[in-house]
């Protein structure tokens, strides 16, 4: 028998876009995306390098698969992937909402809690279908939304959560390991292969 293994997976990140790269206090989501509110990739992972302290910048670049999971609608792809590539930001895949917002769609939607729970469910079942597929040797979700967040944590997923502020119009970011635990087989591969 022959046992596969799972040292040349690589990594998964997955990436949330509003408030966890692009700073959205007005939590709107038109097509007006100012890209001096994207943080550049370099600041991002060095901050998460510093902050995050099992995680490793060379792994970053050689060992790591990074994809954006947003609910923006999919008309804003090619814009938003676009500025993120301007930032330094290598996302090998994405995933936007294929929900087109118009009239007769928002009217059958009987309020803004059964839209977020959609979302919300959507997004985790999403993830969960990615761990799922056995294809990557780790999964790190990065995401600014405390509700996923949490529901991310109780599934026993590597969760980090973002908090982006503005302080005299420059950006900075804040991540906090929900589950301080949660890295511990990287720093047990790191122990066994070096």
């Amino acid at each position: 028998m022959i046992k596969i293994s799972n040292y040349h997976k690589k990594g998964l990140i997955i990436l949330g876009f509003d408030n966890s790269i692009f700073y959205n206090p007005t939590n709107t989501y038109s097509m007006n995306i100012k890209a001096d509110h994207i943080l550049p990739a370099k600041y991002f992972f060095s901050q998460l390098t510093n902050q995050v302290k099992l995680f490793d910048p060379y792994k970053f670049a050689h060992h790591t698969n990074f994809l954006l999971l947003t609910g923006r609608p999919s008309n804003q792809e090619r814009l938003i992937l676009s500025l993120l590539r301007k930032k330094g930001f290598r996302i090998g895949e994405a995933f936007f909402s294929n929900y087109h917002f118009n009239i007769s769609r928002l009217e059958s939607l009987t309020t803004e809690s059964d839209f977020l729970i959609k979302y919300w469910s959507a997004k985790v079942e999403l993830i969960n279908k990615i761990q799922k597929s056995n294809k990557y040797n780790s999964i790190t979700i990065i995401e600014s939304d405390k509700v996923i967040c949490t529901m991310l944590n109780e599934l026993r997923f590597t969760v980090i959560q973002t908090q982006i502020t503005n302080f005299q119009s420059q950006l900075f970011i804040n991540f906090t390991s929900f589950n301080q635990n949660a890295h511990i087989h990287q720093l047990e591969k790191v122990m066994m292969y070096g």
